[in-house]
């Protein structure tokens, strides 16, 4: 069995923690982070499919270009039924990476996240693993190597996602309305760090 999970990075400066919070409670929704690869903290892909494929060292190690991954996302079973979860946590992540200059976001995905991975812009990375699948985190069960392979122009994004990211990025502090599946939703954005 393959597992990963530790907690090097809370204190680690490469690391960018993405939280959602309800208004006006305070109420955790749902969380992602944005760790750069550096070679002080492993990326959770690296412990978890790493010794599976040496192939991912080269994918994610590569010195031409400056890599994470987006990684630790979660969001209660309120934020998702609200019709906010993956993938407004999705864009958010690839905003921090992008504003942080990388050039390669790497994400392990569940099969229910490989579809909203694909909206976001991400490929499935079909050199490593049996064409980007890894059995993880169990024996039973697949999880996907994905990649965002240009996010200053993300030609695989939605058009929709693109915009949102591309305006998020140049406005990192705004307030935008969505039209979800249970009616409009008012998201506060504060990415500046």
């Amino acid at each position: 069995m393959i597992t990963s999970n530790t907690p090097e990075w809370v204190y680690h400066d490469n690391t960018y923690v993405i939280l959602i919070e309800s208004i006006p409670d305070k109420k955790v929704l749902g969380g992602a982070r944005v760790q750069l690869v550096d070679r002080k903290v492993t990326l959770p892909l690296i412990d978890a499919v790493g010794k599976a494929d040496q192939k991912i060292y080269d994918l994610v190690f590569n010195p031409k270009f400056k890599t994470a991954e987006l990684c630790g996302l979660w969001n209660s079973k309120s934020m998702a039924m609200n019709g906010v979860g993956s993938l407004y946590l999705g864009w958010t992540g690839i905003t921090i990476a992008r504003m942080l200059g990388v050039e390669k976001l790497h994400a392990l995905c569940a099969p229910a996240t490989v579809r909203y991975c694909l909206r976001l812009g991400f490929t499935i990375q079909k050199s490593v693993g049996d064409e980007g699948k890894f059995k993880y985190p169990k024996e039973n069960m697949i999880a996907t190597v994905m990649t965002v392979e240009d996010l200053v122009n993300l030609p695989s994004s939605e058009e929709e996602i693109r915009n949102t990211i591309i305006s998020l990025s140049s406005s990192p502090i705004q307030t935008i309305e969505y039209n979800t599946r249970i009616g409009k939703v008012l998201i506060d954005y504060n990415l500046d760090f």
